[in-house]
Protein backbone atom coordinates (compact mmCIF):
# COMPACT_ATOMS: atom_id res chain seq x y z
CA UNK A 1 0.00 0.00 0.00
CA UNK A 2 0.82 3.76 -0.83
CA UNK A 3 -0.61 6.78 1.00
CA UNK A 4 0.83 10.11 0.52
CA UNK A 5 -0.09 12.31 4.09
CA UNK A 6 -0.42 16.13 4.54
CA UNK A 7 -2.92 18.52 2.04
CA UNK A 8 -0.05 20.74 0.56
CA UNK A 9 0.65 18.76 -2.69
CA UNK A 10 -1.26 19.31 -6.24
CA UNK A 11 -2.95 16.16 -6.77
CA UNK A 12 -4.90 15.36 -10.27
CA UNK A 13 -5.02 11.89 -12.13
CA UNK A 14 -4.94 10.79 -15.55
CA UNK A 15 -5.58 7.53 -17.39
CA UNK A 16 -4.39 5.32 -14.67
CA UNK A 17 -1.38 7.85 -12.90
CA UNK A 18 -2.14 9.71 -10.01
CA UNK A 19 0.25 12.45 -9.62
CA UNK A 20 1.36 14.49 -6.57
CA UNK A 21 3.62 17.89 -6.93
CA UNK A 22 4.61 20.54 -5.00
CA UNK A 23 6.27 23.67 -6.70
CA UNK A 24 6.68 24.14 -10.73
CA UNK A 25 8.01 21.92 -13.29
CA UNK A 26 9.54 23.74 -16.51
CA UNK A 27 10.96 22.08 -19.77
CA UNK A 28 12.73 24.50 -22.02
CA UNK A 29 10.72 27.81 -20.94
CA UNK A 30 7.77 26.56 -20.89
CA UNK A 31 5.84 26.12 -17.60
CA UNK A 32 4.08 22.39 -17.67
CA UNK A 33 0.59 21.43 -17.41
CA UNK A 34 -0.67 18.93 -15.99
CA UNK A 35 -1.75 17.13 -19.62
CA UNK A 36 2.18 18.15 -20.27
CA UNK A 37 3.18 16.44 -17.10
CA UNK A 38 1.30 13.01 -18.02
CA UNK A 39 2.37 12.95 -21.66
CA UNK A 40 6.11 13.64 -20.47
CA UNK A 41 6.14 10.54 -17.35
CA UNK A 42 3.11 8.19 -19.14
CA UNK A 43 6.14 6.25 -20.39
CA UNK A 44 8.16 5.71 -17.59
CA UNK A 45 9.07 1.61 -16.96
CA UNK A 46 11.36 2.24 -14.48
CA UNK A 47 13.68 4.12 -12.58
CA UNK A 48 16.09 4.67 -15.24
CA UNK A 49 13.31 5.99 -17.06
CA UNK A 50 12.38 8.32 -15.07
CA UNK A 51 15.87 9.74 -14.17
CA UNK A 52 15.89 10.41 -18.26
CA UNK A 53 12.78 12.22 -17.81
CA UNK A 54 13.80 13.87 -14.72
CA UNK A 55 17.37 15.28 -16.22
CA UNK A 56 15.38 17.15 -18.98
CA UNK A 57 12.65 18.93 -16.12
CA UNK A 58 13.66 22.87 -14.99
CA UNK A 59 12.04 24.32 -11.89
CA UNK A 60 11.59 24.02 -8.32
CA UNK A 61 9.57 20.98 -7.53
CA UNK A 62 9.49 17.32 -5.42
CA UNK A 63 6.83 15.19 -7.65
CA UNK A 64 5.41 11.52 -6.61
CA UNK A 65 3.78 9.28 -9.33
CA UNK A 66 1.73 6.29 -8.84
CA UNK A 67 1.16 3.82 -11.61
CA UNK A 68 -0.62 0.68 -11.14
CA UNK A 69 2.20 -0.83 -9.92
CA UNK A 70 4.87 1.19 -8.78
CA UNK A 71 5.48 4.48 -7.41
CA UNK A 72 8.41 7.03 -8.34
CA UNK A 73 9.10 10.00 -6.46
CA UNK A 74 12.13 12.95 -6.16
CA UNK A 75 13.36 16.09 -5.21
CA UNK A 76 14.62 18.70 -8.05
CA UNK A 77 18.53 19.71 -8.33
CA UNK A 78 18.37 21.09 -5.07
CA UNK A 79 15.79 19.92 -3.06
CA UNK A 80 14.14 23.11 -2.14
CA UNK A 81 10.81 21.01 -1.42
CA UNK A 82 12.17 18.37 0.93
CA UNK A 83 10.04 14.52 0.59
CA UNK A 84 10.21 12.40 3.65
CA UNK A 85 9.12 8.66 3.51
CA UNK A 86 8.70 5.37 5.93
CA UNK A 87 7.75 1.79 5.30
CA UNK A 88 5.81 0.90 7.86
CA UNK A 89 4.38 -2.80 7.70
CA UNK A 90 5.51 -3.00 4.19
CA UNK A 91 3.40 0.22 3.48
CA UNK A 92 5.08 3.39 1.76
CA UNK A 93 4.28 6.45 3.64
CA UNK A 94 5.14 9.69 1.91
CA UNK A 95 5.03 13.56 3.23
CA UNK A 96 6.30 17.10 2.56
CA UNK A 97 6.21 17.02 6.96
CA UNK A 98 8.12 14.53 9.05
CA UNK A 99 5.56 15.47 11.73
CA UNK A 100 2.75 13.37 9.68
CA UNK A 101 4.90 10.35 9.84
CA UNK A 102 5.83 10.42 13.49
CA UNK A 103 2.01 10.22 13.83
CA UNK A 104 2.19 6.81 12.12
CA UNK A 105 5.12 5.16 13.74
CA UNK A 106 5.07 2.91 16.91
CA UNK A 107 8.86 2.86 17.36
CA UNK A 108 10.61 6.02 17.38
CA UNK A 109 14.56 5.18 17.97
CA UNK A 110 16.79 8.37 18.05
CA UNK A 111 20.04 8.21 15.32
CA UNK A 112 23.05 9.04 17.75
CA UNK A 113 25.25 9.10 15.21
CA UNK A 114 22.71 11.23 12.54
CA UNK A 115 22.18 13.48 16.02
CA UNK A 116 26.15 14.37 16.58
CA UNK A 117 25.96 15.09 12.44
CA UNK A 118 23.02 17.46 12.69
CA UNK A 119 25.01 19.15 15.67
CA UNK A 120 28.19 19.17 13.89
CA UNK A 121 26.63 19.89 10.07
CA UNK A 122 23.76 21.74 10.57
CA UNK A 123 21.72 18.87 8.79
CA UNK A 124 21.57 14.86 8.96
CA UNK A 125 23.52 13.49 5.72
CA UNK A 126 22.48 11.74 2.70
CA UNK A 127 18.78 10.22 3.35
CA UNK A 128 19.07 9.79 7.20
CA UNK A 129 16.85 11.95 9.53
CA UNK A 130 16.96 12.12 13.09
CA UNK A 131 14.94 8.96 13.39
CA UNK A 132 15.79 6.11 12.23
CA UNK A 133 12.18 4.99 10.87
CA UNK A 134 12.06 7.98 8.51
CA UNK A 135 14.00 8.95 5.50
CA UNK A 136 14.59 12.26 3.49
CA UNK A 137 15.09 12.27 -0.64
CA UNK A 138 18.44 13.82 -0.87
CA UNK A 139 18.36 16.64 -3.88
CA UNK A 140 18.48 14.80 -7.48
CA UNK A 141 17.81 11.90 -5.98
CA UNK A 142 14.93 9.66 -7.33
CA UNK A 143 13.31 6.26 -6.11
CA UNK A 144 11.10 3.35 -7.26
CA UNK A 145 8.95 1.53 -4.88
CA UNK A 146 7.38 -1.56 -5.86
CA UNK A 147 3.67 -2.07 -4.53
CA UNK A 148 3.79 -5.60 -4.80
CA UNK A 149 6.99 -6.85 -3.97
CA UNK A 150 7.64 -4.02 -1.49
CA UNK A 151 11.32 -3.26 -2.87
CA UNK A 152 12.73 0.27 -2.60
CA UNK A 153 15.34 1.16 -5.50
CA UNK A 154 17.25 4.52 -5.46
CA UNK A 155 19.54 6.72 -7.56
CA UNK A 156 20.54 10.19 -8.93
CA UNK A 157 19.68 11.28 -11.83
CA UNK A 158 22.35 15.05 -11.56
CA UNK A 159 25.93 15.56 -11.68
CA UNK A 160 27.01 14.15 -14.81
CA UNK A 161 29.43 16.46 -15.38
CA UNK A 162 31.67 16.60 -18.56
CA UNK A 163 34.10 19.05 -19.07
CA UNK A 164 36.43 18.55 -21.51
CA UNK A 165 36.63 22.80 -22.26
CA UNK A 166 38.18 24.93 -19.48
CA UNK A 167 38.19 28.06 -21.16
CA UNK A 168 35.75 30.87 -19.88
CA UNK A 169 33.48 31.73 -22.67
CA UNK A 170 31.33 34.94 -21.52
CA UNK A 171 28.91 35.34 -24.55
CA UNK A 172 27.88 31.73 -23.87
CA UNK A 173 27.89 32.90 -19.96
CA UNK A 174 25.19 35.58 -20.87
CA UNK A 175 23.06 34.23 -22.77
CA UNK A 176 22.83 31.30 -19.91
CA UNK A 177 22.03 34.05 -17.43
CA UNK A 178 19.28 35.72 -20.29
CA UNK A 179 17.39 32.40 -20.87
CA UNK A 180 17.64 31.66 -16.54
CA UNK A 181 15.67 34.86 -15.88
CA UNK A 182 13.74 35.51 -18.92
CA UNK A 183 12.54 32.06 -17.47
CA UNK A 184 11.60 33.11 -14.57
CA UNK A 185 10.01 36.17 -14.95
CA UNK A 186 7.62 33.80 -17.71
CA UNK A 187 7.13 31.89 -14.07
CA UNK A 188 6.06 34.79 -12.25
CA UNK A 189 2.98 35.91 -14.02
CA UNK A 190 3.56 39.37 -13.49
CA UNK A 191 3.66 39.05 -9.53
CA UNK A 192 5.54 41.03 -7.59
CA UNK A 193 9.14 39.67 -7.07
CA UNK A 194 10.84 40.43 -3.42
CA UNK A 195 14.43 40.32 -3.18
CA UNK A 196 16.65 40.02 -0.23
CA UNK A 197 18.97 42.23 -1.18
CA UNK A 198 22.21 42.41 0.74
CA UNK A 199 25.79 43.46 0.08
CA UNK A 200 26.88 40.43 -2.11
CA UNK A 201 27.45 39.79 -5.54
CA UNK A 202 24.38 36.50 -5.83
CA UNK A 203 21.71 39.32 -5.16
CA UNK A 204 22.56 42.03 -6.75
CA UNK A 205 23.03 39.65 -9.96
CA UNK A 206 19.38 38.95 -9.93
CA UNK A 207 18.20 42.42 -9.45
CA UNK A 208 20.39 43.62 -12.27
CA UNK A 209 19.23 41.00 -14.79
CA UNK A 210 15.41 41.81 -13.49
CA UNK A 211 16.42 45.29 -14.52
CA UNK A 212 17.86 44.88 -17.70
CA UNK A 213 15.08 42.59 -18.58
CA UNK A 214 12.54 45.31 -17.74
CA UNK A 215 11.13 43.62 -15.00
CA UNK A 216 9.48 46.29 -12.43
CA UNK A 217 7.54 44.83 -10.23
CA UNK A 218 10.51 44.13 -7.74
CA UNK A 219 10.44 45.20 -3.94
CA UNK A 220 13.82 44.84 -2.09
CA UNK A 221 14.76 44.71 1.12
CA UNK A 222 17.28 44.37 3.94
CA UNK A 223 17.51 43.83 7.62
CA UNK A 224 19.76 44.32 10.37
CA UNK A 225 21.63 47.25 11.84
CA UNK A 226 20.92 50.07 9.80
CA UNK A 227 24.87 51.30 9.36
CA UNK A 228 26.38 47.91 8.64
CA UNK A 229 27.68 47.51 5.06
CA UNK A 230 24.77 45.39 4.13
CA UNK A 231 22.22 47.86 4.60
CA UNK A 232 24.03 50.63 3.10
CA UNK A 233 24.64 48.89 -0.09
CA UNK A 234 21.54 47.10 -0.40
CA UNK A 235 19.76 50.79 -0.31
CA UNK A 236 22.49 52.11 -2.69
CA UNK A 237 22.08 49.32 -5.66
CA UNK A 238 18.09 49.60 -4.87
CA UNK A 239 17.59 53.39 -5.49
CA UNK A 240 20.18 53.06 -8.45
CA UNK A 241 17.60 50.80 -10.21
CA UNK A 242 14.91 52.53 -9.17
CA UNK A 243 13.20 49.66 -7.05
CA UNK A 244 11.25 49.93 -3.93
CA UNK A 245 13.49 49.45 -0.93
CA UNK A 246 12.49 48.44 2.93
CA UNK A 247 14.61 48.43 5.84
CA UNK A 248 13.49 46.24 9.25
CA UNK A 249 15.54 46.96 12.15
CA UNK A 250 15.73 43.86 14.73
CA UNK A 251 15.98 46.68 17.43
CA UNK A 252 15.54 44.87 21.13
CA UNK A 253 12.39 46.77 21.48
CA UNK A 254 10.78 44.77 17.87
CA UNK A 255 12.81 41.59 18.76
CA UNK A 256 11.20 41.30 22.47
CA UNK A 257 7.83 41.58 21.35
CA UNK A 258 8.28 39.12 18.47
CA UNK A 259 10.15 36.81 20.37
CA UNK A 260 7.42 36.94 23.34
CA UNK A 261 4.69 35.20 20.60
CA UNK A 262 4.86 31.16 19.40
CA UNK A 263 5.73 31.70 15.88
CA UNK A 264 9.36 30.53 16.57
CA UNK A 265 8.23 27.23 18.27
CA UNK A 266 5.54 26.63 15.51
CA UNK A 267 8.21 28.03 12.84
CA UNK A 268 10.70 25.57 13.94
CA UNK A 269 8.93 22.11 13.37
CA UNK A 270 7.29 23.26 10.46
CA UNK A 271 10.96 24.38 9.02
CA UNK A 272 13.21 21.78 10.67
CA UNK A 273 12.02 17.78 9.64
CA UNK A 274 14.44 16.17 11.78
CA UNK A 275 17.15 16.96 9.31
CA UNK A 276 18.04 20.53 9.21
CA UNK A 277 18.54 23.05 11.77
CA UNK A 278 15.76 26.12 10.91
CA UNK A 279 17.23 28.92 9.17
CA UNK A 280 16.17 32.08 11.04
CA UNK A 281 17.87 34.76 10.09
CA UNK A 282 15.43 36.52 7.89
CA UNK A 283 12.40 34.98 9.69
CA UNK A 284 11.59 38.29 11.84
CA UNK A 285 11.94 40.62 8.55
CA UNK A 286 9.38 38.55 6.20
CA UNK A 287 7.38 38.62 9.64
CA UNK A 288 7.41 42.33 9.65
CA UNK A 289 6.48 42.84 5.78
CA UNK A 290 3.45 40.73 6.00
CA UNK A 291 2.13 41.77 8.97
CA UNK A 292 2.67 45.77 7.65
CA UNK A 293 1.22 44.75 4.19
CA UNK A 294 4.38 45.72 2.75
CA UNK A 295 4.53 43.37 -0.41
CA UNK A 296 1.08 41.85 -1.82
CA UNK A 297 -0.41 38.36 -0.54
CA UNK A 298 0.74 37.05 -4.09
CA UNK A 299 4.31 37.88 -3.68
CA UNK A 300 7.20 35.74 -4.91
CA UNK A 301 10.31 35.78 -3.28
CA UNK A 302 13.58 35.58 -4.89
CA UNK A 303 16.79 34.79 -2.78
CA UNK A 304 20.28 34.46 -4.36
CA UNK A 305 21.07 31.20 -3.28
CA UNK A 306 23.91 29.54 -3.83
CA UNK A 307 25.89 31.59 -6.58
CA UNK A 308 28.93 32.27 -4.88
CA UNK A 309 29.33 28.36 -4.57
CA UNK A 310 28.60 27.03 -8.22
CA UNK A 311 31.02 29.99 -8.98
CA UNK A 312 34.07 28.39 -7.41
CA UNK A 313 34.36 30.13 -4.25
CA UNK A 314 33.94 27.43 -2.06
CA UNK A 315 36.97 25.04 -3.45
CA UNK A 316 39.05 27.73 -3.10
CA UNK A 317 39.30 26.87 1.21
CA UNK A 318 39.33 23.50 0.39
CA UNK A 319 41.88 23.69 -2.19
CA UNK A 320 44.66 26.02 0.30
CA UNK A 321 44.04 23.38 2.88
CA UNK A 322 45.22 20.86 0.74
CA UNK A 323 48.15 22.96 -1.04
CA UNK A 324 49.17 23.57 2.57
CA UNK A 325 49.15 20.41 4.03
CA UNK A 326 46.71 21.10 6.78
CA UNK A 327 44.77 17.97 5.76
CA UNK A 328 46.28 15.01 7.33
CA UNK A 329 48.78 12.70 5.82
CA UNK A 330 47.36 10.22 2.93
CA UNK A 331 43.98 11.55 3.90
CA UNK A 332 41.13 10.03 1.38
CA UNK A 333 38.84 12.66 -0.26
CA UNK A 334 36.22 11.46 2.08
CA UNK A 335 38.47 11.80 5.03
CA UNK A 336 39.23 15.54 4.20
CA UNK A 337 35.40 16.56 3.48
CA UNK A 338 34.68 15.13 7.27
CA UNK A 339 37.79 16.81 8.62
CA UNK A 340 37.13 20.31 6.48
CA UNK A 341 32.94 20.42 7.76
CA UNK A 342 32.31 18.09 10.40
CA UNK A 343 33.15 20.95 13.33
CA UNK A 344 32.60 19.94 16.48
CA UNK A 345 30.89 22.48 18.96
CA UNK A 346 29.81 23.17 22.43
CA UNK A 347 26.52 20.55 22.04
CA UNK A 348 28.59 18.06 20.20
CA UNK A 349 29.56 14.87 22.53
CA UNK A 350 32.93 13.75 21.17
CA UNK A 351 32.26 10.07 22.44
CA UNK A 352 28.96 9.75 20.37
CA UNK A 353 30.84 10.62 17.33
CA UNK A 354 32.02 7.81 15.34
CA UNK A 355 34.21 9.52 12.48
CA UNK A 356 34.96 6.39 10.74
CA UNK A 357 31.23 5.78 10.17
CA UNK A 358 30.73 9.13 9.05
CA UNK A 359 33.62 8.81 6.54
CA UNK A 360 32.17 5.56 5.24
CA UNK A 361 28.82 7.89 4.71
CA UNK A 362 30.63 10.22 2.93
CA UNK A 363 32.41 7.76 0.68
CA UNK A 364 29.12 5.81 -0.19
CA UNK A 365 27.33 9.11 -1.30
CA UNK A 366 30.13 10.09 -3.94
CA UNK A 367 30.29 6.34 -5.20
CA UNK A 368 26.65 7.50 -6.73
CA UNK A 369 28.31 9.79 -9.18
CA UNK A 370 31.69 7.63 -10.81
CA UNK A 371 31.76 10.44 -13.76
CA UNK A 372 33.08 12.75 -10.73
CA UNK A 373 37.12 12.32 -11.33
CA UNK A 374 37.94 15.58 -9.66
CA UNK A 375 38.34 15.47 -5.82
CA UNK A 376 37.53 19.10 -5.61
CA UNK A 377 34.47 19.53 -7.76
CA UNK A 378 33.44 16.25 -5.11
CA UNK A 379 34.04 18.56 -2.30
CA UNK A 380 31.42 21.16 -4.21
CA UNK A 381 29.22 18.18 -4.68
CA UNK A 382 29.17 16.98 -0.77
CA UNK A 383 28.21 21.13 0.08
CA UNK A 384 25.74 21.23 -2.39
CA UNK A 385 23.68 18.09 -1.01
CA UNK A 386 24.35 18.73 2.36
CA UNK A 387 25.36 22.35 3.47
CA UNK A 388 23.36 23.78 0.30
CA UNK A 389 20.11 21.96 -0.08
CA UNK A 390 19.03 21.21 3.43
CA UNK A 391 20.78 24.54 5.77
CA UNK A 392 21.23 27.21 2.95
CA UNK A 393 18.36 26.24 0.56
CA UNK A 394 16.13 25.12 3.36
CA UNK A 395 15.72 28.57 4.34
CA UNK A 396 13.30 29.22 1.82
CA UNK A 397 10.89 27.88 4.41
CA UNK A 398 10.27 31.03 5.98
CA UNK A 399 8.80 32.26 3.14
CA UNK A 400 6.54 29.13 2.97
CA UNK A 401 5.95 29.62 6.77
CA UNK A 402 3.89 33.17 5.51
CA UNK A 403 2.18 31.68 2.59
CA UNK A 404 4.39 32.57 -0.18
CA UNK A 405 6.04 31.06 -3.04
CA UNK A 406 9.69 31.31 -4.03
CA UNK A 407 11.74 31.23 -7.29
CA UNK A 408 15.88 29.83 -7.02
CA UNK A 409 17.05 31.41 -10.35
CA UNK A 410 20.95 30.30 -9.71
CA UNK A 411 19.83 26.78 -9.09
CA UNK A 412 17.89 26.75 -12.89
CA UNK A 413 19.63 23.74 -14.36
CA UNK A 414 20.92 25.69 -17.25
CA UNK A 415 22.66 28.17 -14.99
CA UNK A 416 24.18 25.97 -12.38
CA UNK A 417 25.48 23.09 -15.42
CA UNK A 418 26.88 25.70 -17.04
CA UNK A 419 28.28 27.38 -14.42
CA UNK A 420 30.22 23.89 -13.48
CA UNK A 421 32.27 24.01 -16.70
CA UNK A 422 32.39 27.76 -17.31
CA UNK A 423 33.45 28.71 -13.82
CA UNK A 424 34.60 25.92 -11.48
CA UNK A 425 36.20 24.29 -13.79
CA UNK A 426 38.59 26.93 -14.67
CA UNK A 427 38.69 28.32 -10.84
CA UNK A 428 40.37 24.44 -10.58
CA UNK A 429 42.79 25.59 -13.00
CA UNK A 430 43.70 28.91 -12.04
CA UNK A 431 44.61 27.50 -8.66
CA UNK A 432 46.19 24.74 -9.41
CA UNK A 433 48.54 26.85 -12.27
CA UNK A 434 49.48 29.51 -9.24
CA UNK A 435 50.25 26.52 -7.01
CA UNK A 436 52.91 25.54 -9.27
CA UNK A 437 54.53 29.39 -9.01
Amino acid sequence: MFKLLGDNFSKFQLEDFNYYIKGYLLKGAHLMSKVEIHDHFQHIKSLNNFNEQLQVLNGCFCIVIQTSDKVYFSTDVIRSYPLFFTINKTNLYMSDNTNSLLDILNKKEINSLAREEFISVKSTPLNYTLIDEIKQVDNGQSFEFSIKSKTIRSNYYIYNIHANSCKIDFNLFEKILLNTFNRLIDSVNNKTIVVPLSGGYDSRLIVTMLKKLNYSNVVCFSYGKSDSYEAKTSSKVASKLNFDWHFISFEDSHMKDFLKQNILEEYMLYSGNLSSVPHFQDLYAVHYLKENNLIDSDSIFVPGHSGDLLAGSHITEIFNKISTKRFKKNSTISSKIHQHWYRLNFFSNQKDIDNKKSIQRIQTFLKHFPSIDNELIKTDVWDISNRQAKFIVNSVRVYEFYGYDFRLPLWDIDYTRGLIVIFIIEHLRILFLKSMI
